[in-house]
């Protein structure tokens, strides 16, 4: 199926207040909760964007736990010079728990330390919700990409 990817991009990246979760960088101890968490929501541990393949499992990023358990994910991937940083998964357990916010919130955190001037990430047209969630955390769309196509096997 043929369809548009919206880029969404955030500028500048303010500091979250709320009461997140707990959020850490991803350890090795991490790796099959991510594996697992990668092949339930993509399909995959390879994941797609604007024409790059990235290996999700390999990437830096952070997990969320509640309760001492594993609540969520956010991967990212920092072009070289570090001036932009794509968001390239983020996935969370149960809703309206704010792991999803914090996790974002804490993408954001990094890519601005590391001198990120821009972070963006994509979403399939008929992700509406993950439109949504973006929207009200003050991410706005950048850039339509008319005919990208995301594949589960790709």
């Amino acid at each position: 199926m043929t369809r548009s990817l919206g880029e969404w991009v955030r500028l500048p990246m303010p500091y979250s207040a709320r009461m997140p979760p707990t959020i850490r960088p991803i350890e090795p101890r991490d790796l099959s909760e991510i594996r697992a968490e990668l092949q339930k929501h993509w399909g995959s541990t390879e994941i797609w964007s604007l024409g790059r393949c990235h290996k999700a499992d390999a990437l830096l990023g952070f997990v969320a736990e509640a309760a001492g358990a594993f609540a969520g994910l956010v991967t990212v991937n920092i072009d070289p010079g570090n001036w932009q940083c794509e968001v390239i998964t983020l996935s969370s357990r149960g809703k309206s728990a704010g792991t999803g916010a914090a996790l974002l919130a804490a993408a954001e955190r990094h890519a601005r330390e590391s001198g990120c001037r821009r972070i963006y990430l994509t979403t399939t047209n008929d992700n509406t919700n993950a439109m949504r969630f973006y929207q009200r955390h003050g991410w706005r769309m950048a850039q339509l990409h008319a005919g990208s196509r995301r594949s589960r096997s790709s």
